[in-house]
C-alpha cells in the first residue's frame, strides 16, 4: 500500500502535486488509490494525491499531507465546474453526495465543502502544505529533503472558474475566512 498521501477539498492542486511528486522521482497517482469508486491496490505507487481519501483517512497509516489552495480559488473552480449543481451521473458526484449532505444552493454547497473537507483533514494531517508554495515546500510535503523534478504545468488540472468576486456575507463566510487566515491566505476581500 502506499506510504503517502496527498488529500483536501477537490480543485486544490493534487494533480499537479501527483505530477510535481513523480517528476521527483516519487511515483504518485492522482486518484489512482483513493478513487471515487473505491480503495484500489496499485502496488507500483508510492503516494496518492487524491481528495477522495478524506472519508479514509483515520485508517491510513502512512504520511498524510493536507494540501490547501486559497479559498476563492477552490470555490470558483467548483461553481465553475458545476460540481454542486449537475445531477449525479458521474461518479465523483455520487462519492461527494455520499460523504456530503447538499443544500439547495451551489455557493452554499461550495463554501460548505471547502470548509468540511479541510476540517476533516486536519483531524489527521501530519502536515499542511499551500499549494501556492510548491514546489520549494516539496522536502516538508515528503517529509525528508529531496530535490524536485522539472515542474510541471499548474494548469495540469485547470478548468473554468466561476466569476464571483466575494463570498455572500454571513456566518460561512466568516468560517471560510477564518480558516483561510490559518492557513496563511489574505482573505478580507472575500
Amino acid at each position: 500500500m502506499i506510504e503517502l498521501l496527498v488529500t483536501g477539498t477537490g480543485r486544490c492542486g493534487t494533480g499537479y502535486v501527483s505530477k510535481l511528486l513523480t517528476a521527483s522521482g516519487i511515483p504518485c497517482g492522482h486518484e489512482e488509490v483513493y478513487t471515487p469508486l473505491g480503495i484500489q491496490n496499485r502496488p507500483e505507487l508510492v503516494a496518492d494525491a487524491s481528495w477522495c481519501a478524506v472519508p479514509f483517512l483515520k485508517d491510513f497509516q502512512g504520511r498524510i499531507v493536507h494540501l490547501v489552495r486559497h479559498p476563492l480559488a477552490v470555490i470558483r473552480s467548483f461553481l465553475g465546474i458545476r460540481f454542486f449543481t449537475h445531477d449525479l451521473a458521474s461518479p465523483h458526484r455520487r462519492f461527494a453526495a455520499r460523504h456530503f449532505r447538499r443544500s439547495p444552493d451551489p455557493v452554499t454547497n461550495a463554501m460548505r465543502w471547502w470548509i468540511t473537507l479541510n476540517s476533516r483533514t486536519e483531524a489527521y494531517a501530519d502536515v499542511r502544505i499551500r499549494v501556492e508554495d510548491l514546489p520549494g515546500a516539496l522536502p516538508e510535503l515528503v517529509g525528508h529533503p529531496i530535490e524536485p523534478g522539472p515542474e510541471p504545468d499548474r494548469q495540469t488540472n485547470h478548468r473554468r472558474q466561476a466569476q464571483i468576486q466575494a463570498l455572500p456575507a454571513g456566518l460561512l463566510r466568516t468560517k471560510v475566512q477564518r480558516m483561510g487566515r490559518r492557513y496563511g491566505y489574505d482573505v478580507e476581500a472575500l
